[in-house]
């Protein structure tokens, strides 16, 4: 019922819009050997030893980590993170379902409902630029992940040289 009402609804669309935007953002780049490879590594042996194929392959179910390079603690921890952008990419078909739904429910009223979500979305953007990214990192991994496992030390630890906080920054 609450979603009846059309003022409701536009802000609801609106949210939902630039929820979706930023799964698909997550959608494209979680498994994107490109964007992996562009700049994003100090060390820039990854491409030729092939730990980012490796990695996208495990991702995406093909294969196993490599043992050799990540130890026992990045391993489980690239279990969580494995489960996470599973869980995202079926958030993202879900919302985008509920929302095509939603649109063709509404599509009388599609241009205002566009209009909202476009403001959303910059205020999103907005939002972000401004925040402390270290403190947006630190607090996500809080939330979602149930573990210290992310907690890495970069001198026995390769994923975080993999994987800087600059890597995730650029996504």
């Amino acid at each position: 019922k609450i979603l009846q009402d059309y003022s409701t609804m536009k802000y609801f669309l609106g949210v939902l819009f630039a929820v979706l935007i930023v799964l698909f953002n997550f959608r494209l780049i979680a498994l994107d050997k490109d964007f992996y490879l562009e700049g994003n590594f100090e060390n820039k042996q990854v491409n030729s030893i092939g730990y980012v194929d490796n990695l996208i392959g495990y991702f995406k179910e093909k294969n196993k980590l490599d043992a050799e390079f990540f130890n026992e603690k990045e391993r489980r921890h690239l279990e969580d993170v494995k489960e996470l952008i599973k869980t995202a990419i079926i958030t993202f078909y879900i919302l985008l379902l509920v929302f095509i739904l939603l649109i063709l429910r509404n599509y009388r009223k599609i241009f205002h409902i566009f209009t909202v979500s476009f403001l959303f979305l910059i205020l999103a953007f907005m939002v972000f630029y401004f925040i402390d990214f270290s403190g947006l990192f630190y607090n996500f991994h809080l939330v979602f992940f149930k573990n210290n496992l992310w907690v890495l030390d970069n001198e026995t630890d390769n994923l975080i040289n993999f994987f800087p906080e600059t890597f995730f920054y650029r996504a």
